[in-house]
C-alpha cells in the first residue's frame, strides 16, 4: 500500500504539481489519498480519497490512522513538507517545496496568524524531522539548505511539473515601451516581495516609461496590505488580476512579453520553469533558486526597487546614463562655481 499524505496542499503551486502527480499514478498499485476537504482533485480508481477538514483535531486524526493502518512493506509519501507526526515503521518519503521552514527568512512582516503558523511550524519541523527515511527536493540549492537540517538522512534532487503550453508573444518590445506587458504570477506573502516591484514601477514612471504590469493578487488586499502604496498605484500602468486558475494563467502568459519574478526566496518556483520550457523571457532576482531553473535575460537585486527598475530599462533596450569622473582640476572648478 501507498500513502499519499497531501492534506497540507490546497493551493498555488503545491496544488498544481499535486494534480500532476496524480495524474500519473499507475493502475498496477492501490494508493490511499489523504487531501484537504476544500480541494477537488482527480484521481484515478485505484486510490481510496480520504477528505481532511483544515483542523488540528482532523489533521491528528489523519495521522493516527496512518499510524495504525501502516505496515513496514508500505510508503508513505508525505506530499507537503512535514513527516509524520508519529515514527512509522512504514518507509517514509516526503516532499520538501517550502524553504521558509529551515532558512533565515524573517517572518516578522507576516501577518499575525501567518507569523504565528509559520513559527510553530518551525518548531514542529525540528522536532519530527527525523521521523523521514528521505528527502525529496526539486533542486540544488533546496538540497543545500535542507541537508544541514536533516543530516544523516539523504536528500533527493527530483524535479517535475506540469506540461503546461503556451504561444510566447513575439512583439517589439524595445520600440513599443509602454505596450510592454509585464507579468508576475505570486501570492501575497511578503517574501514574494511585491512593494519594491511597484516602487521599480514608479521609478520608470519618473524616467517616462510605463510598461505594463500584471499582477495575480487582489487590489484590494493588496492596498490594504500596503496602503501607503495607494496614492502610487493609481499613476501606474499596474493590473490587478487577481487569483487567476491555471487556464487563465496561461493565457495571460500568451499576452505578456516577459515573466518578472522579484520573490527573495522559493523552494522551486513554478513560473520560472513554466516561462523557462516555453521560451518567455524571464528577468528575475540574482539568487540560487532562480539559478536552479532558468538562466534570465536580466537579473537585479530584489531588496533594491532601482536595480529592478534598472533590469527592466535593460530588457526594453534603454540605457541608463552612467555618472562619469571628473579630474580633480574639473571637480574643484564644478565646486567653485556651483550655485
Amino acid at each position: 500500500m501507498i500513502f499519499i499524505v497531501a492534506y497540507n496542499v490546497n493551493t498555488g503551486g503545491g496544488l498544481i504539481l499535486l494534480e500532476e502527480l496524480l495524474s500519473g499514478l499507475p493502475n498496477n498499485k492501490e494508493f490511499v489519498l489523504y487531501t484537504d476537504s476544500r480541494t477537488n482533485v482527480t484521481c484515478p480508481h485505484n486510490v481510496n480519497v480520504k477528505k481532511v477538514k483544515p483542523t488540528l483535531f482532523s489533521r491528528f486524526k489523519a495521522e493516527l490512522q496512518i499510524f495504525l493502518n501502516s505496515r513496514e512493506k508500505d510508503v508513505v509519501f508525505c506530499f507537503g513538507n512535514f513527516p509524520p507526526l508519529f515514527n512509522l515503521n512504514a518507509f517514509v518519503s516526503v516532499f520538501f517545496q517550502n524553504r521558509i521552514l529551515i532558512d533565515n527568512t524573517n517572518i516578522t512582516n507576516f501577518k499575525f496568524n501567518k507569523f504565528l503558523r509559520l513559527f510553530f511550524e518551525r518548531i514542529i519541523f525540528k522536532f519530527i524531522a527525523m521521523h523521514a527515511d528521505e528527502y525529496i527536493v526539486q533542486s540544488k540549492s533546496m538540497r543545500d539548505a535542507l541537508i544541514s537540517k536533516v543530516k544523516n538522512i539523504p536528500v533527493n534532487v527530483r524535479p517535475f511539473t506540469n506540461n503546461v503550453k503556451f504561444l510566447t508573444k513575439m512583439s517589439n518590445h524595445m520600440q513599443n515601451v509602454n505596450n510592454c506587458a509585464f507579468v508576475y504570477p505570486a501570492s501575497l506573502d511578503p517574501h514574494k516581495n511585491h512593494i519594491n516591484l511597484v516602487l521599480a514601477w514608479k521609478i520608470l514612471f519618473d524616467k517616462n516609461l510605463k510598461p505594463k504590469l500584471i499582477l495575480t493578487i487582489n487590489k484590494v488586499l493588496f492596498l490594504n496590505e500596503f496602503s501607503e502604496l495607494s496614492g502610487l498605484v493609481s499613476l501606474l500602468n499596474i493590473s490587478f488580476v487577481g487569483d487567476v486558475p491555471q487556464e487563465e494563467l496561461v493565457k495571460i502568459y500568451s499576452n505578456s512579453d516577459c515573466l518578472i519574478y522579484p520573490s527573495i526566496s522559493e523552494s522551486y518556483g513554478l513560473p520560472l520553469v513554466e516561462c523557462n520550457l516555453n521560451n518567455m523571457p524571464i528577468i528575475a532576482s540574482e539568487l540560487d533558486f532562480v539559478r536552479d531553473v532558468c538562466n534570465p535575460v536580466e537579473t537585479f537585486n530584489p531588496n533594491s526597487s532601482r536595480s529592478i527598475a534598472s533590469a527592466v530599462i535593460r530588457f526594453l533596450g534603454r540605457e541608463e546614463g552612467l555618472a562619469e569622473p571628473l579630474s580633480g582640476k574639473a571637480f574643484i572648478v564644478q565646486y567653485l562655481n556651483r550655485k
